[in-house]
């Protein structure tokens, strides 16, 4: 969508505009697909330390893509409340957040470039909160989605982010 679009760009204020565009006409048709705008928005409210905003949407996304067996859903929610927990320092919960994520995706057959991009904004969170070793798990789990998507620009860019956090951090 052009709000996805708009994300990976780093137009976040416009891509939430659009999600939210999205998500009223979704409201409009009774559509239970309403999920989906309101998830994206608040994705970006995370990347934009916006975490309280973000919080009771991500919660509620992640419940309801749970009861659908949505896998790529739930572990990109599970990822998105590891990236708020980092935001607020609780980094024992995002162990376990970030935990869940790898074990729900490992279920899943889809690769998300959603959960490449959180990845990087979870890296880039724990980087700057000192947290090397978490950062470079977040920024490997990244890695790992860009590659297997053939995206060129995001690998090189995250593998520069990888090189970064060694030379700041031998033991990361």
């Amino acid at each position: 969508s052009l709000g996805d679009t708009l994300r990976h760009m780093g137009r976040l204020q416009e891509s939430e505009e659009l999600y939210r565009q999205a998500a009223g006409v979704f409201r409009a048709i009774g559509s239970a697909a309403v999920v989906y705008p309101e998830y994206n928005a608040a994705l970006n409210l995370v990347a934009q330390g916006r975490v309280d905003e973000a919080l009771p949407t991500i919660r509620s996304a992640r419940d309801r893509f749970e009861r659908l067996d949505n896998t790529a859903g739930l572990a990109n929610a599970q990822l998105a409340l590891a990236v708020c927990a980092a935001h607020g320092g609780r980094w024992s919960a995002w162990d376990d957040h970030f935990s869940d994520c790898l074990a729900t995706r490992g279920r899943s057959t889809s690769t998300d470039e959603d959960l490449a991009w959180m990845a990087e904004v979870g890296g880039t969170r724990a980087r700057e909160a000192g947290q090397g070793y978490r950062a470079r798990q977040a920024f490997q789990l990244a890695l790992e989605i860009w590659t297997a998507l053939d995206r060129s620009n995001r690998v090189a860019s995250v593998r520069a982010q990888l090189t970064a956090l060694k030379e700041e951090d031998p033991r990361a």
